[in-house]
């Protein structure tokens, strides 16, 4: 008998699984885009940005809040948080170059004098970025946002490679665990030995709720806006241990069975978070729960953490007979807007 994500790979017309196959040669590319660049002296980051090219640096705040020593921000606004100013590095990300909020922001971190680094495919961020004589890390052209994560992530990572102790070694090897993972959920790969499909029949046809540890804030708000973006379904996201300070307390009026819940966790949590996460577990979900671990908050941990969950999202397209690349809904708010 065929394995049914196989039968169904015909939806995927616009090759979205080639795009997320293709990550470990975007980690490497990208790395070696950005760490061409040398960052100036600053006394902290703010990375700038919308969807799926914001979420380079939510994964940049987890890795530096682990290894590194300057704050970083994530601003995803029209507008620049005050203590940006001229000891601030300001990254501003538009994989298309025409994200407005992400353009009015550039415009006004010129107008502070922050220190800006500008990663992009093109379009007028490109643009204003020459004419201003504004660095630009330019990465390939031709994918949707999200499925360029790795070109975005790690073009910000090489820059930044002083600040987290990341070295081209460490890329390489980031690169062939990605692909090691990957590989063992590919589609070939038959649904009782792949964790990325197990996920996503787990999830078919239920309510989302997505729970993440500290240090994981970023793939977890990732498989959160993946799910909305490439299976066309809604999927809110929640963090240990706040959760356990509000949200658990909804649980108690639930009916379970139309829920799914997602963990992602670490085998390297801070003891308390472990225990609160099993006690969650038996007081507030029940067994309507799927836990993806990371062996350690290691880069390359991290990052094939991420590479399994957006293939359990692509998978749950496939399941509810969509394909994983338009969104639509998006296009046409754009237009509505009269801008990109």
């Amino acid at each position: 008998m065929k394995d049914e994500f196989v039968e169904k790979a015909r939806i995927d017309e616009s090759g979205m699984l080639d795009a997320v196959m293709s990550l470990s040669t975007q980690i490497k590319k990208g790395f070696d885009i950005g760490v061409r660049f040398s960052a100036p002296e600053y006394d902290s980051i703010c990375v700038t940005g919308m969807g799926g090219s914001a979420i380079s640096g939510d994964i940049l705040k987890d890795l530096v809040d682990l290894r590194g020593k300057k704050p970083v921000f994530v601003n995803r606004n029209y507008s620049l948080p005050p203590h940006v100013d001229k000891k601030t590095l300001l990254v501003v990300i538009s994989y298309s170059g025409n994200t407005e909020e992400t353009l009015a922001s550039f415009k006004e971190g010129l107008n502070r004098g922050a220190h800006i680094l500008s990663i992009t495919s093109g379009g007028e961020l490109k643009h204003l970025s020459n004419e201003n004589g504004i660095h630009v890390a330019e990465v390939p052209a031709g994918f949707q946002p999200r499925a360029a994560m790795g070109y975005l992530l790690f073009s910000l990572l090489g820059f930044l490679s002083d600040e987290i102790a990341l070295t081209k070694d460490e890329v390489e090897e980031v690169a062939s665990e990605v692909d090691d993972t990957l590989g063992s959920n590919s589609p070939d790969v038959p649904t009782q030995e792949n964790e990325s499909k197990s996920l996503a029949q787990f999830l078919l046809g239920k309510s989302i709720s997505i729970y993440g540890v500290p240090y994981l804030e970023g793939a977890t708000r990732r498989l959160k806006c993946q799910l909305n973006e490439n299976s066309k379904v809604i999927a809110r996201y929640e963090l240990f241990s706040e959760t356990n300070h509000n949200d658990i307390v909804g649980w108690g009026s639930q009916d379970l069975k139309r829920n799914s819940i997602v963990i992602l966790r670490s085998r390297e949590d801070h003891p308390r978070i472990e225990k609160r996460v099993e006690i969650t577990k038996k007081l507030a979900f029940g067994d309507r729960v799927r836990e993806v671990i990371a062996p350690s908050l290691a880069l390359g941990d991290l990052i094939c953490l991420i590479a399994k969950c957006d293939l359990a999202s692509y998978y749950l397209a496939l399941l509810r007979n969509v394909d994983p690349t338009p969104v639509e809904i998006i296009t046409r708010m754009k237009k509505a807007l009269g801008g990109g």
